[in-house]
């Protein structure tokens, strides 16, 4: 029994330690999807009461995918550049995105944003319609601009 209790302690403690996903599945008729048109996202965790004001904002990089069918393979990929179907529902930040602050003194008490990558193009993407690429059933859309719009 006190290892489930020890259990569901340390989970608690993950959660409210880190960050929550936000799915923008709102914005997805705006166009801010990622490669695939699962919709983008980020990570956020809320100020403490003294520093409502202050944010703390973080681009993810992820390289740029060069062709359409390079991009096409990222998309159907699990690790998550070309997806948001495979991200986490909680993102706990090292560095310089902890909330320790022993570690992060400058920004540990902050509202922080982790802007997810998912677009290809380094959050510059924005074409219209989706992208047809030969022998393939399913589209991409590069619209890493309207991802990162819709998130600020």
């Amino acid at each position: 029994k006190s290892d489930e209790i020890n259990m569901l302690l340390t989970t608690l403690a993950l959660i409210f330690s880190s960050m929550s996903l936000h799915l923008m599945t709102d914005k997805l008729a705006d166009g801010a999807m990622c490669l695939d048109g699962s919709p983008a996202g980020f990570y956020f965790q809320k100020a403490n009461s003294n520093h409502t004001h202050d944010w703390q904002i973080f681009i993810a990089g992820g390289g740029w995918c060069f062709s359409d069918m390079g991009c096409w393979g990222r998309s159907q990929s699990m690790k998550g550049a070309g997806t948001s179907k495979v991200w986490k529902p909680h993102f706990v930040g090292q560095g310089i995105l902890s909330d320790d602050c022993d570690v992060n003194r400058g920004f540990c008490r902050f509202n922080r944003v982790f802007i997810n990558y998912c677009d290809g193009t380094s959050f510059s993407g924005d074409v219209e319609g989706p992208v047809h690429v030969e022998g393939k059933e399913q589209p991409i859309y590069y619209r890493g601009r309207r991802n990162l719009d819709a998130v600020l």
